[in-house]
């Protein structure tokens, strides 16, 4: 039996068929589209396309259902038509809407289904309704971008303050390498200054413990007598201590005296009748003085022939 050849040109057809459907298996399996299912094609019109692309998923309840396929922008109107696939088994109401969302916390795009409530259902090549982004990651997204705002303006007050202090530890012109050489040089003079009073010190000090050395005798012996002489004042101070106490006593018995009227310099003090009687005689006294003053001649008489006999 003769074996079947083909020409080099058919198998090079055939070697070309394979590998055209190989790689038209191989990108469908890259971008996630099986072509052993069945799909409806919808349409979605979008004032915004934020950042969509072709091959994004398309998710309905979660669950991934297709993905963009082609997006156009008509520039009469400033619109975005998206055109994307989904399931044939899956049953979308004509209320349905097409919402642009975001996928995850780094922006991942993509299209959710929000399944509408009507019983008529959405045929192939129907235009869905379009809605705001309102999934669980952009609503993730807008309670972070409060936090973001605020992470923002602190890394600019980071960089403005780091941008300060490498102007201010910059070599030669900063602040701080300056005020660490004026320092520097201050440290130094200061040295400079305090050397020789360092010397004169040392020799001051030097001379003082030559001079305790040369009063440490005579230091010894002033203690030696103020040890004598504390000495002799234990044993006199007893005795006086003794004696002012009791004088003491004896000036506390006086004064009690006293305050009792008792003798004549109690009732000098607590005698009304003697101070009424001193009163008394203290103003005739004065009195006497006055007529003394006044009439001299009741009292003394003065003659230049002498003193005349007076008459039996």
């Amino acid at each position: 039996m003769a074996k079947l050849r083909l020409s080099r040109e058919a198998q090079l057809g055939i070697f070309t068929a394979i590998a055209a459907v190989l790689l038209f298996f191989g990108l469908n399996y890259l971008k996630g589209h099986s072509v052993f299912q069945r799909y409806n094609t919808y349409y979605a019109v979008f004032e915004n396309a934020d950042n969509l692309s072709t091959s994004d998923k398309v998710l309905y309840r979660g669950y991934k259902v297709g993905q963009v396929q082609e997006i156009t922008f008509n520039p009469r109107t400033g619109e975005v038509r998206v055109e994307f696939e989904v399931l044939r088994e899956i049953p979308l109401p004509i209320d349905s809407r097409a919402t642009i969302t975001n996928l995850d916390l780094i922006g991942t795009k993509g299209l959710w289904i929000v399944p509408g409530t009507a019983e008529r259902l959405a045929q192939d090549g129907d235009t869905l309704l379009d809605s705001l982004a309102t999934g669980t990651f952009d609503k993730v997204l807008q309670e972070v971008r409060p936090v973001r705002d605020k992470l923002d303006t602190l890394l600019a007050q980071l960089n403005q303050t780091a941008a300060y202090l490498n102007r201010l530890l910059a070599p030669g012109t900063g602040a701080v390498p300056q005020t660490l050489g004026a320092v520097q040089i201050l440290a130094n003079r200061t040295a400079g200054e305090i050397s020789p009073t360092t010397a004169h010190l040392r020799q001051t000090l030097a001379e003082l413990d030559r001079t305790l050395a040369e009063l440490r005798p005579q230091l010894q012996s002033t203690l030696h007598s103020f040890s004598r002489t504390a000495d002799s004042v234990s044993l006199y101070l007893p005795p006086l201590l003794a004696r002012l106490d009791s004088s003491s006593g004896e000036l506390q018995r006086t004064l009690r005296t006293l305050n009792e009227g008792q003798g004549t310099a109690g009732l000098l003090l607590r005698d009304s009748t003697l101070y009424r009687d001193l009163d008394k005689t203290t103003v005739s006294l004065r009195l006497l003085l006055d007529e003394l003053r006044l009439h001299p001649e009741r009292f003394v008489h003065f003659s230049i022939f002498g003193r005349r006999r007076k008459e039996n």
